[in-house]
Formats: structure tokens, C-alpha cells, sequence
């Protein structure tokens, strides 16, 4: 299989240096903006893939790379603000991979607010024409989280809640940005939940809860916008959905929004009106190369850090009231010691991605799909995978 991976940042590095472990990989083609970075992210693996600096939503730049490819990775950000406004990267891409007819991988949705739903999933009809396949969301939160959801509902006669809680800590000196820039100011969007059967917005960092975390303990957690929200009652019969997170990272994000960093309205400052987002945005560098981030755990600012998602599905099976939770976590130190100089978010992101890849290769698959739509042998042979990469994969079962 030829790869194109548009983006070569933190997520979209560490996808490409786990690619080229990978056999059924033929060759990786890369476009991002900027050379000079895509070599601080890849370091030595920047030889060893075939690169161009070009805007990666600019058909015409992108074409030649594309004809020589056979799958699609989008690691850019699910939008850009051009103008004042937002644009829909993924539709762009998407719409490059019919024109192409090439396969597709992403991250994230933007949410098309009006009809409560992934923006991806409106092509998919196009893509089942075309006889293409689109695989969306499909990173570790949201991606595996649906994944892990989809097994555990079909234990159920009535399916209750699926609760998805993470958790985003770090110990070290100084905050270490894991996200994107897009993904930090991310957090102050509306939050899709779903309630007894419907869709509603709330505010974020509201409805405050007191998680029992296996292994970290009691931990309080809050609703965030997350993408789970946009597919999963599309897909499984369920009566209430939600996303909460917890942890040191979250804590910080919460204590930034109610100074309203995160606010877009103008503030004055002296002669001058700004916008606490915009100007935050412009100064804010991003997540750290992973020529600097090595650096940050060498020096021992970067102690450890976790990322753990859990997803407790309740309901009846026999007229008993159960519990299923699975859960994986992943800490720093393990992943130093996997993919040296990525991240506890860019490596379970990456990981999963490159297990989707793997586990769709070869299939006969059309039409946009999340994980949760996937065919049971595709889930199941992603989870095998899981497994043989070492990384652990928790169930508890209880009677409530």
C-alpha cells in the first residue's frame, strides 16, 4: 500500500515513523506546509519518506501525490480559520480523494451542528458510488473509544448510557502542550450530549462529576466537547451518550477558560480592542517538535504523564442491570520506550490509526464509516492487533 499523509505535526509524525515499521507498507508520500518543521517532527525518517511543501487543501498542489497513492491520512486540523471563518478540512480532502478516487483516513469532525452529525458522513453516498471507503474519527478518543463502545452494547437487551471519561495528566515542571493549537482552543466549543433520545448543546467544563478511575482513583471530570457525540447515537441503539475528562491537563484547560482565554468577543486594552482568543492563538507556539520534546524529557521537566480512556456502557442483559467497562491507559514512560519523542495523546492517536489502516487493508469497505459501523471482523482483528503491540486492554463486568 502507497500512504499520502497530509500534515506533519505531532499526530501526523508519529503516524508516518509507525508506518515505516509497518510490511504492508509500499511507500509514504508526506505534504505539509513546511519543511523546516516536518524535519524537526521526523528527524532521521525525513530521508526515508518522499516530502512536498504545499497547502494540503490546494487540489492542483496536492494532485500529482495523490495519483501515486492509494490511501489518504489526514493528520491536519478538522479546520482552519481563513477570513474570519471557518473552513471544513475534511470535506475539502475528502472531496480531493472522489476527484482522485483514493481512500480516506482522519482524526476528528467538526460537527455539523444543525443535523447533530459528523460533516464526513453527509459524502456518504458519493463514496458508495464511487465504490471508495472513508474511515473517520478513527484515532484513540474519538476512534477506539467508539470501537470499544460498539463491543460492549452488543452485550446488551437494552442499552442504558455509554459513558466515555478520559483522563489527561501530567507530572512535570511546566505545562508540556500535547494538543494541537486547534485542539487547545477546542475545549470552549459547545458540547454535543445525547439525552433520552436527543441531541442537546451545553456548556463545557459543566457537570462536574467524581469519576472512580481504576488504578488513579477519584478524579472530578467534565463535560468537553468530544466527536463521539456526532456518531455514536447514529449508530447504536442507545438511550444517553456523553464525554467527560479529568486530570491535570483538564484542571488547566478549565482554570484558562473561566479567565476567558478562550473568549472571541473584544476586550479593550488601553487604546486597542482584541479578541483574548485570537491574540492567545498568535502567541501560542503549539505542541513541541519532537526535536524539542525529546529534549523536554531529557532535562526531566517531563516526569511522566498518562492518557487513559474508559468507556462504561449500562444497561440490562437477562434482566440483570450491568455494568461493562473496558479501559486502556498509556504512560509516558511506555511510550519512551515504543516511539521515543512522541507523546501520551500523539502515540495512542497514531497507534490506533495505523491499527484502523491495517485492519480495514483489503477489505471490500465503501461509504464513510466511524469505527462503531465497522464489520465485526474488521473490530476484531483491530483489537487482536492491540494486542500485539503490547498494549493492554481492561474489562470489568458488574451487577448493579
Amino acid at each position: 500500500m502507497k500512504v499520502l499523509v497530509l500534515g506533519c505535526g505531532s499526530i501526523g509524525s508519529s503516524i508516518i515513523r509507525l508506518l515505516l515499521k509497518e510490511k504492508f507498507i509500499d511507500e509514504i508520500f508526506c505534504i505539509a506546509k513546511d519543511e523546516k518543521t516536518a524535519k524537526g517532527f521526523l528527524l532521521k525518517n525525513f530521508k526515508d519518506i518522499e516530502f512536498k511543501a504545499a497547502d494540503a487543501l490546494d487540489f492542483k498542489s496536492i494532485k500529482s501525490f495523490m495519483q501515486k497513492s492509494d490511501f489518504v491520512i489526514n493528520a491536519l486540523p478538522s479546520y482552519l480559520e481563513v477570513g474570519g471563518r471557518n473552513i471544513l478540512v475534511n470535506l475539502k480532502i475528502l472531496e480531493a480523494c472522489l476527484k482522485s478516487g483514493l481512500n480516506y483516513l482522519d482524526f476528528a469532525c467538526y460537527g455539523d451542528e444543525g443535523k447533530k452529525i459528523a460533516e464526513q458522513l453527509l459524502m456518504k453516498e458519493e463514496f458508495e458510488k464511487e465504490k471508495l471507503f472513508a474511515l473517520i474519527n478513527a484515532g484513540v478518543c474519538p476512534g477506539l473509544s467508539n470501537l470499544l463502545a460498539k463491543e460492549s452494547s452488543e452485550d446488551f437487551d437494552y442499552l442504558e448510557s455509554i459513558k466515555i471519561r478520559t483522563l489527561e495528566d501530567q507530572r512535570s515542571l511546566e505545562f508540556v502542550l500535547p494538543w494541537s493549537r486547534e485542539g487547545l482552543f477546542d475545549v470552549a466549543s459547545k458540547v454535543l450530549v445525547y439525552r433520552n433520545y436527543k441531541f442537546f448543546f451545553k456548556e463545557p467544563f459543566t457537570e462536574r462529576e467524581s469519576y472512580e478511575y481504576p488504578s488513579f482513583g477519584k478524579i472530578p471530570c467534565y463535560l468537553l466537547s468530544h466527536d463521539e457525540v456526532y456518531t455514536i447515537p447514529h449508530f447504536i441503539k442507545v438511550r444517553n451518550v456523553d464525554v467527560k475528562g479529568g486530570g491535570s491537563d483538564i484542571e488547566i484547560l478549565l482554570a484558562l477558560y473561566k479567565l476567558g482565554i478562550f473568549e472571541d468577543e473584544k476586550v479593550r486594552v488601553g487604546k486597542f480592542r482584541i479578541s483574548p482568543k485570537k491574540f492567545v492563538y498568535s502567541i501560542v507556539k503549539g505542541t513541541p517538535t519532537t526535536k524539542e520534546f525529546i529534549k523536554i524529557i531529557e532535562e526531566g521537566i517531563l516526569e511522566d504523564a498518562h492518557f487513559g480512556l474508559f468507556v462504561d456502557c449500562k444497561g440490562y442483559h437477562k434482566n440483570n442491570r450491568v455494568l461493562v467497562r473496558k479501559y486502556v491507559t498509556f504512560s509516558q514512560k511506555m511510550i519512551n520506550k515504543k516511539l521515543y519523542g512522541t507523546n501520551y495523546i500523539s502515540y495512542p492517536t497514531a497507534l490506533c490509526s495505523v491499527i484502523f489502516l491495517k485492519s480495514v487493508y483489503k477489505r471490500k469497505l465503501y461509504g464513510v464509516m466511524p469505527p462503531e459501523a465497522l464489520p465485526k471482523p474488521a473490530r476484531k482483528n483491530f483489537l487482536s492487533e492491540l494486542e500485539r503491540k503490547d498494549i493492554i486492554l481492561n474489562t470489568e463486568y458488574k451487577k448493579l
